[in-house]
């Protein structure tokens, strides 16, 4: 996957229990080739965060394409990986003073972290039924690609405007 990066894919990276360090540190992505085409820098211990209660997302790059025009207040999430943000990254979204929406540059491509699940489990039904939901997960992709919005439909590649 690396090398695929390296050669002009996009890498969007989801967390979970098996995601980036994960549950008793066994998935391990630290150790892996990804960890240079990752924005973010991956503990080298069990980096679960789980709350019952739900955690609020703060949108810190409103703006940034990756959103999709999303809202600001997003429905709250249940869990996600801790992360550290590698020089250069942009952190789109972040939960207190963790990361959950991060950008960042691999050669000429684009790889993403985003530190929830994007289905249930970490993600609860308030989250995966929001109506800025589709939004948000055709524009990860997307942004990762250097996709235009419509090139699903097209099936060009492009940049973002």
């Amino acid at each position: 996957m690396a090398d695929y990066v390296g050669c002009g894919g996009g890498l969007v990276m989801i967390g979970g229990y098996l995601s980036f360090t994960g549950i008793d540190g066994k998935a391990r992505y630290g150790m892996s080739p990804l960890t240079d085409v990752l924005p973010v820098t991956v503990l080298p211990h069990d980096d679960r965060n789980e709350t019952l209660d739900g955690l609020e997302v703060d949108v810190v790059e409103p703006g940034h394409p990756i959103l999709g025009g999303t809202l600001a207040l997003w429905p709250p999430l249940l869990s996600y990986n801790r992360l550290l943000p590698k020089p250069g990254c942009v952190v789109a979204a972040r939960t207190a003073n963790d990361l959950m929406l991060v950008t960042g540059e691999y050669g000429e491509r684009r790889a993403v972290a985003f530190a929830s699940d994007l289905a249930p489990h970490w993600a609860p039904p308030e989250f995966v039924e929001w109506v800025h939901y589709p939004a948000l997960w055709t524009s990860i992709p997307a942004w990762a690609a250097q996709a235009t919005p419509d090139a699903h439909a097209t099936g060009r590649r492009g940049s973002w405007s």
